[in-house]
């Protein structure tokens, strides 16, 4: 797949799209048997390999469940209530229902990435941070002395830092201010580390990097933070594009159950493959929304993809949990992929990472919705629609995309994952 140049307008002087102007999609409740009928094509492979696992999965997701439909404040989470929580999952639901403080999340966030343990004690959490701080100067003495072999890559993120976010306050800064240098050594240590073959490098990075710089005061929790939210994202940095195939896969899916009139009409100006929407699940649809908003779908990713751990897809049922019989990597090797019209090529894995950004699923398919009727009207055409999507940059309906991306995630979690068993073929119906 070819990398492409992203760069953003200047979303101030960017063609302003009035929500006013632009018709409200149809909102409908998801029938969650109906949906299930719909994929049946997609049910034969589960049918001998759930048995041994369907009973801890069903536990899992039962509490999760029980959790949702529990009454929630609107209130914000404060860094003061991180005591009150039992558990990381829970704390993930109550940020999911009423947010967090802005001014706390540097407090919170490392919790909700598992960076530090919820009940862990403050002279215990000292020692953590100093070892993490630690580990980082390592890391990044190791590619600074060792400039020649790291030049062109370094050259690399260079530029895309020198174009990052220059709308916001924080990085309207020169290049030799503390900002700037923050993202770049960070941007650097973690490609000079953590990515197998760091001499491929994916032009937009550091607009994921970003939100964890102006969110971390250190330079070494933003990394270890950034660290902990590439875990299910690592494989976006692979310029060969079999996770984008895998993602833009299950968008086309989603949108042929859900709203079958708005895929013919992708069908028919070839746009079906959703190959338009690559920066969004490139970037979790940073470009697509102001710096402040972005935030806060960052924030709501961390924790959907903390609640969808042991994932089971209503679309493509490739993932198995891991058990202590199985790995999930000799499951997934051993399973034989559906056939259909819009399964993705290559590793089959790029699919069960996937799984676990449903939720960026759902905000896509919402952000589309939102212009459905426009498109149709206008009979836009791919290029026309990634043009659209350009100059609209940042001045989309975010509360109401957030909102039915939300929701759609709720009734997945609450009501589209049933664990009652099918009599008559004896297999978990999902």
């Amino acid at each position: 797949m070819k990398i492409f140049n992203f760069k953003s307008k200047d979303r101030h002087n960017s063609l302003s799209v009035s929500n006013s102007d632009v018709a409200s999609p149809d909102i409908k409740t998801v029938n969650s048997k109906q949906m299930i009928k719909s994929i049946s094509a997609f049910e034969t492979s589960l049918r001998e390999k759930t048995s041994h696992w369907s009973k801890s999965i069903s536990e899992h997701y039962l509490h999760i469940q029980q959790k949702f439909k529990e009454k929630h404040s609107n209130k914000p989470i404060s860094s003061s209530q991180l005591a009150s929580f039992k558990s990381r999952l829970e704390l993930g639901i109550h940020t999911f229902h009423s947010g967090i403080i802005s001014s706390d999340r540097e407090s919170i966030w490392p919790y909700l990435l598992g960076v530090y343990p919820l009940n862990i004690s403050p002279s215990d959490k000292v020692k953590l941070a100093f070892k993490l701080d630690s580990e980082y100067t390592a890391e990044k003495h190791r590619w600074q002395s060792n400039p020649l072999k790291s030049k062109s890559i370094l050259g690399l993120i260079y530029k895309d830092v020198d174009r990052t976010d220059r709308y916001t306050p924080y990085f309207s800064v020169s290049n030799d201010h503390p900002h700037f240098i923050k993202l770049f050594n960070v941007s650097a240590t973690y490609i000079a580390t953590d990515v197998p073959d760091y001499s491929l490098y994916v032009q937009g990075f550091t607009d994921i990097v970003s939100i964890f710089v102006v969110i971390f005061e250190s330079e070494s929790l933003a990394y270890a933070c950034l660290k902990e939210f590439m875990v299910d994202q690592l494989s976006i940095l692979d310029p060969k594009g079999d996770a984008f195939s895998a993602r833009c896969a299950l968008l086309g899916s989603l949108i042929e159950i859900l709203d079958p009139a708005f895929f013919r009409f992708l069908e028919a100006n070839d746009a079906s493959n959703m190959l338009f929407t690559y920066r969004w699940f490139l970037l979790n649809l940073k470009r697509e929304f102001t710096f402040d908003q972005s935030i806060r779908v960052f924030e709501t990713v961390i924790i959907t993809r903390l609640l969808a751990a042991k994932p089971v897809s209503i679309f493509f049922p490739n993932f198995i949990p891991e058990t202590k019989e199985c790995s999930i990597e000799s499951q997934i090797q051993s399973m034989q992929f559906p056939e259909h019209s819009n399964s993705p090529p290559g590793n089959e894995a790029h699919l069960s990472e996937a799984y676990k950004d449903i939720f960026t699923l759902f905000l896509s398919y919402q952000l589309l919705a939102m212009y459905r009727r426009e498109f149709i009207k206008k009979r836009l055409t791919m290029p026309e629609m990634c043009e659209f999507f350009s100059e609209a940059s940042g001045t989309h309906n975010f509360e109401v995309i957030l909102k039915l991306g939300k929701n759609l995630f709720s009734q997945y979690i609450c009501e589209n994952l049933s664990f009652e068993a099918d009599k008559e073929n004896d297999y978990v119906y999902i």
